[in-house]
């Protein structure tokens, strides 16, 4: 096998494929970044197989998530597809889903969930979501997503009488006065 390295030139020519292949501008600079880090890591030695992988240990190694490391590797494979040299591809880490995503569809909201996940053990503070007037349990669920990817347990549920669906309190008295007591009731077993 010919002795493989990355130049700048080569660097060029596949920024102006990626373009071509109207990929963003933030995909083509995460591309070259990791690229970049890769030919940083080689340290002057040619580009193998063996030594791609020997990255993607090294990276596993570092306490990289396995989705970041496929990604690294997708922009190195990507380059060698488009360099011609497919033998130096590298196999991606395999990634062990707990539940596949599903899509919910819920009036102009649109947004992927997970059902059947384990508990994660420990305590994990409660954050309690009241969505605004005429809303819904899925009004703040941007929110409530990040809140849990960041270990919150979240409650968000919809108010009888004042959401979407039902206006029946809207503009009365209980319509507050109703919501302090349906967050009490929430968190009472």
């Amino acid at each position: 096998m010919p002795e493989r390295t990355i130049d700048p030139a080569q660097l060029a020519s596949y920024t102006a494929h990626l373009r071509r292949e109207e990929r963003s501008p933030g995909t083509i600079e995460k591309y070259l970044r990791d690229i970049r880090a890769f030919a940083g890591w080689l340290d002057g030695r040619p580009v193998s197989r063996e030594l791609v992988a020997e990255w993607r240990d090294h990276l596993l190694s570092k306490d990289y998530a396995p989705v970041t490391i496929n990604s690294m590797l997708a922009a190195l494979n990507g380059l060698f597809h488009f360099l011609g040299w497919d033998e130096c591809r590298a196999k991606f880490l395999k990634v062990q889903r707990r539940s596949a995503p599903f899509q919910v569809n819920y009036g102009d909201w649109n947004f992927s969930a997970a059902r059947g996940r384990p508990p994660v053990e420990g305590k994990h503070p409660l954050i309690l979501l009241s969505h605004d007037s005429a809303g819904s349990r899925f009004s703040l669920h941007e929110l409530a997503s990040e809140l849990a990817r960041n270990g919150f347990v979240v409650l968000a549920f919809t108010h009888p009488g004042d959401n979407v669906d039902d206006m029946g309190a809207l503009f009365m008295p209980v319509q507050v006065t109703d919501r302090a007591k349906q967050l009490t009731q929430a968190t009472v077993p």
